[in-house]
């Protein structure tokens, strides 16, 4: 079974040393929807029928970790790029969208979603009611 765990707190020590440098960052993230699209999967060459998205909860519980830390270090906002709602592939996200980011929101930091490469037309109704903190369209 594919399992998921926090390797290491880059993210967290760069938001703190730009942090300490005087600058007003935000960290940036891919998301896990789009992780989950992107990664390589060794459960898919043993079985086709496999489906990524049964991952999604494991992934989005080390996800919340590590948006936990980033607040605790003092980030009240976090950008997270999910390119993957753009594309033909989001269909098949769509169901794990939800139960992520209500996962996600727990963590005490505002999300704020971006998307990019094209249109967020067929996913927009879930970015707007998701529980990130806002999303912006522009046709």
């Amino acid at each position: 079974a594919s399992e998921f765990k926090l390797n290491e707190l880059k993210p967290v020590n760069d938001f703190v040393e730009a942090k300490q440098a005087g600058f007003n960052a935000r960290p940036v993230l891919i998301g896990p929807i789009t992780l989950l699209w992107l990664g390589k999967v060794s459960t898919e060459a043993k079985d086709p029928a496999f489906d990524r998205v049964s991952l999604a909860p494991k992934l989005a519980a080390v996800y919340a970790e590590l948006l936990t830390k980033l607040a605790e270090a003092g980030a009240t906002s976090v950008q997270i790029d999910e390119p993957v709602l753009v594309t033909d592939a989001a269909e098949k996200y769509t169901s794990a969208f939800q139960s992520v980011y209500e996962t996600l929101a727990k963590s005490g930091v505002k999300l704020l979603l971006t998307t990019y490469f094209g249109r967020l037309v067929n996913n927009l109704r879930d970015c707007q009611e998701g529980p990130h903190h806002r999303s912006s369209y522009r046709p």
